[in-house]
């Protein structure tokens, strides 16, 4: 039997060289990932919950039809509902993963561990500051209303949250919210000392 595939890190497809180097590569400063699930919070859990109803209320609508036409036929509501569920539950599903390598800054949005996005892809030397999303640095995040974000935390409450700034290739200024962890942290550090600002200096 097969491998069932699972998408772990935004270190999957998009991974560059570095990553083949065996475990030897993440003891590196410049080498580091990190993926943080979705938490049920918001719309993103309102949406769950509409998924859940929605689902339940096709296969009642799927039995009272079938039985219509013969009861035997029901045995098949537990396949096509496997089938459903396998191709739809993973997007209300939702991790976050970035990693740092060969000089890249890459974010992806993985649904369910089967499937993932591309959600930044980005030269090292196109971030232009990170440091901790509080204080006065929140305060000048906040104040550029126009850059655009990408929030890929577990939740915007987490204590741990950091916030980068980076060029874009029209040479726009936007927003990389991410949970920050040692390991990263020195990625970011490594690349840029001078514009990353770390709470508990290590």
């Amino acid at each position: 039997m097969a491998n069932k595939k699972v998408i772990t890190s935004a270190l999957g497809r998009f991974s560059n060289s570095t990553s083949t180097d065996g475990d030897t590569s993440f003891r590196k400063d410049n080498v580091a990932d990190f993926t943080v699930k979705k938490k049920s919070e918001g719309s993103y859990k309102t949406k769950r919950m509409i998924y859940l109803a929605v689902f339940f209320a096709v296969m009642v609508a799927l039995c009272v039809a079938l039985i219509n036409i013969s009861p035997f036929v029901i045995a098949l509501v537990p396949v096509f509902g496997w089938i459903l569920w396998f191709f739809t539950h993973r997007y209300v599903d939702i991790c976050y993963s970035y990693a740092i390598e060969d000089g890249e800054l890459i974010a992806t949005e993985i649904y369910g561990e089967k499937a993932d996005k591309l959600l930044l892809r980005t030269k090292m030397s196109n971030v232009l500051k990170t440091a901790p999303y509080e204080g006065a640095y929140a305060r000048e995040i906040e104040s550029m209303t126009d850059a655009p974000r990408l929030e890929l935390v577990g939740s915007m409450t987490d204590p741990d949250i950091y916030c980068s700034i980076y060029k874009t290739e029209d040479g726009k200024k936007a927003l990389f919210f991410f949970n920050g962890t040692e390991k990263t942290l020195r990625a970011f550090r490594y690349y840029n000392s001078e514009n990353t600002v770390i709470k508990n200096n290590f």
